[in-house]
C-alpha cells in the first residue's frame, strides 16, 4: 500500500512539472456536449443562407448591460487564440479587444443568438522593422466575428470571418474591403 501511495505521489508531481513546462493551448470556441446542437444549427443556418442577421442599434434598442458585458468578455476570450494564429505571422496587436458590432441571428422565426464582431488595433510588420521604428509600419486592425448562443453559454467563430488584418491605408486594404467601401 505504501508503494502505491508513493507511486501516486510521484505521478502527481510529474504531472505538475509537465503542466508547468507545456504551455496551455488557446481554444477559440466554447462548445459543450449540451451546446453542440446549437453550434451545428447556427453554422448550418449561416452556410445555407437561412440566417438573418440584424444589427443591434445600441441607441434605439440597447442590449442589457449584463448581455453587453458578457459579449465583451467572450470577444476578449475569442481573441486570445490570435496568439496561436494571426499574431504568429507579421502582425502585432497593440490594444485591448473592442466590440465593433453586435447582430441578432434568426433562422425562420427562431432566435439563434448573437454574432459579435470584435477587433484590436494592430500593426503589419511585414515591410518594416518595428524594433527600429514602428511608426514606419502599416497600421490597421485585426477583425474577427463569433456566434454566441442565446443564453451566452456557448460560442463559435464565424467561419466566414476568421481573424484578418485590415489596413487603415485604403491602397493596402484587401480587395473585398475596398469593394464594400464603394
Amino acid at each position: 500500500m505504501k508503494t502505491l501511495s508513493l507511486f501516486i505521489s510521484a505521478l502527481a508531481l510529474s504531472m505538475t512539472a509537465i503542466s508547468a513546462v507545456v504551455p496551455t493551448v488557446a481554444h477559440a470556441d466554447n462548445v459543450t456536449p449540451g451546446s453542440k446542437a446549437w453550434a451545428d444549427e447556427v453554422r448550418a443556418a449561416v452556410r445555407g443562407n437561412l440566417a438573418r442577421l440584424d444589427v443591434v442599434d445600441q441607441a434605439a434598442s440597447p442590449l442589457p448591460h449584463d448581455v453587453k458585458d458578457t459579449l465583451a468578455l467572450i470577444a476578449d476570450d475569442q481573441a486570445q487564440v490570435w496568439a496561436d494564429t494571426i499574431l504568429e505571422s507579421d502582425f502585432v496587436a497593440e490594444e485591448d479587444v473592442q466590440v465593433e458590432a453586435v447582430e441578432t441571428v434568426q433562422s425562420r422565426s427562431q432566435f439563434l443568438g448573437y454574432r459579435v464582431t470584435y477587433s484590436s488595433i494592430a500593426v503589419d510588420t511585414s515591410t518594416c522593422d518595428p524594433r527600429l521604428d514602428i511608426t514606419l509600419c502599416d497600421k490597421g486592425r485585426i477583425v474577427e466575428s463569433s456566434f454566441v448562443a442565446p443564453k451566452l453559454d456557448a460560442w463559435v467563430r464565424d467561419e466566414s470571418n476568421f481573424a484578418k488584418y485590415v489596413s487603415n491605408n485604403p491602397e493596402l486594404a484587401a480587395p473585398e474591403m475596398a469593394d464594400s467601401a464603394e
